[in-house]
């Protein structure tokens, strides 16, 4: 009897033991991440339209593709003159080549003589202008003109104050504005220009 009451007392006195690899880990609770808030200066909002761009008075802005890059040694400077209807609208400026009206070149402007910088030896042309104040590219409502046939080259050119049109250009097709453009009728003798002959079909 009193060997059993030490034996339990001895093993009182000891420590209980567990097997601690049994135990689960505690997961760390994971910190909630707060919506990342867009900055002021980054707010993934895509860049507003190049008409709603400002342009500088009688600057003009670029193509957003071109396939050279224009340099002093591979471009001109064309100037526009345009009168007051011009003021404080943006005028849309295209160089068509002279007998077909294929856009060789064109850019989005502002102001009564913007300068254009356009690339060299595009040879024999035709400058049209539109004033476009619903900026909504050329349309027949627009106030537009076109001037005389001339060559570019590589010198600088002054164009005079453009001549605006009573109807809509024969060069556009302005019902169905994503067919390319087409070649104008003929025009009377009487308005001192060159009768041409459609090509056969």
């Amino acid at each position: 009897m009193l060997s059993t009451l030490l034996f339990l007392t001895g093993c009182a006195d000891e420590p209980p033991t567990y097997d601690l690899s049994k135990i689960p880990p505690q997961e760390e609770a994971s910190a909630v991440e707060e919506p990342a808030q867009p900055s002021p200066e980054n707010n993934d909002k895509p860049p507003p339209p190049l008409e709603d761009k400002t342009l500088a008075d009688n600057d003009c802005a670029p193509p957003a593709s071109q396939s050279v890059e224009l340099t002093p040694e591979n471009s001109v400077q064309l100037t526009v003159s345009l009168d007051n209807r011009a003021l404080g609208q943006q005028v849309l400026v295209d160089v068509i080549e002279s007998e077909y009206g294929e856009v060789k070149y064109g850019l989005v402007c502002s102001g009564k003589n913007p300068t254009l910088t356009i690339p060299q030896m595009l040879g024999s042309v035709r400058v049209v202008v539109f004033i476009d104040g619903d900026k909504n590219g050329p349309s027949k409502n627009d106030t537009q003109g076109m001037t005389d046939i001339f060559t570019i080259t590589k010198d600088d050119i002054n164009i005079p104050e453009i001549v605006w049109s009573e109807s809509p250009l024969p060069f556009y097709n302005f019902d169905n504005p994503t067919a390319p453009n087409v070649t104008p009728p003929p025009k009377d003798d009487e308005q001192g220009a060159e009768v041409r002959e459609e090509p056969a079909q």
